[in-house]
């Protein structure tokens, strides 16, 4: 009888641990699909860091035009946030194209949901 008991607890205890590894997981997706909400050209924009850090953005591309104290950026510098703007239009796209096409991340979240309340249930 203890044996059958410990057994069950053990399978239990395997099952929340199974279900706690799959939240993570899809925890992990999702919260990089928030990340990526914004649309490329609001990537600087967007980020508190980098308004505070310069001082305008293009309207069209949205890449910084100066720095904080007005002086125009260097062509070195533009070319690096060009290539960091770049990265994230690519991952922007990638993730969006997922979203569009499957409805991904909209069932991640609904997925998420429902671990959580088998979660909370178990305890």
């Amino acid at each position: 009888m203890k044996e059958v008991q410990e057994r069950n607890s053990a399978a239990e205890a395997d099952r929340l641990r199974k279900l706690q590894n799959q939240y993570d997981t899809k925890n992990k997706e999702y919260s990089k699909f928030l990340k990526f909400q914004a649309p490329p050209a609001d990537f600087f924009r967007g980020d508190a860091a980098m308004a505070a850090k310069y001082g305008q953005f293009d309207t069209v591309t949205g890449l910084p035009a100066v720095d904080a104290e007005g002086a125009p950026l260097a062509e070195k510098a533009l070319a690096k946030l060009k290539k960091e703007q770049d990265k994230y239009a690519a991952t922007y796209d990638d993730l969006a194209k997922k979203e569009k096409e499957t409805g991904k991340y909209s069932t991640l979240k609904a997925e998420m949901d429902a671990i959580q309340v088998a979660l909370k249930g178990s305890n």
